[in-house]
């Protein structure tokens, strides 16, 4: 298998993984993410609505250590973590 571990997989997990012969790619580690917890018939729509204010986090983040943006857009409201 081809795997993706992002910062929350272990080191013992992705060696353990690699030692079975799987190939584990690190390189998203420090990758954002967003999740669109909405509808899929409305989430084009609410990401209109706050990619202004995801730009700007994004934009805030890249001045800080760590510069990962996790955010969840849902249908009345968006969360940045972290």
């Amino acid at each position: 298998m081809i795997l993706i571990a992002d910062e929350d997989v272990p080191r013992s997990v992705t060696e353990y993984l690699l030692n079975r012969g799987h190939e584990v790619k690190l390189r998203f580690r420090s990758a954002g993410r967003p999740s669109l917890r909405c509808s899929q018939a409305r989430a084009q729509m609410r990401l209109a609505q706050v990619i202004d204010l995801i730009e700007f986090e994004y934009t805030r983040r890249q001045a800080l250590q760590d510069k990962r943006l996790i955010v969840d857009v849902k249908d009345s409201n968006i969360v940045f973590q972290g």
